[in-house]
């Protein structure tokens, strides 16, 4: 990881149960939730034209949703 990485991830669960029958899992998951920026290492190799420079970052925010059915 690069330093100064920062990576807030969040859910919201809440589940159905249902008699003799299991249950059903609703969920909402978020990562990355403040969107920030997270930058990759820089480039290491002192023979590069690209020595110490980023070149990317991480993904951004990222949202699921989901069903799940335990039984």
């Amino acid at each position: 990881d690069a330093p100064g990485m920062v990576v807030w991830n969040a859910a919201l669960l809440k589940t159905f149960r249902r008699e003799r029958e299991g249950a059903f899992q609703f969920r909402y998951e978020v990562f990355n939730v403040l969107n920030r920026a997270n930058f990759r290492v820089p480039q290491n190799s002192i023979n590069a034209v690209t020595a110490g420079t980023i070149n990317g970052a991480d993904a951004g925010r990222l949202m699921q949703v989901a069903l799940k059915y335990e039984w």
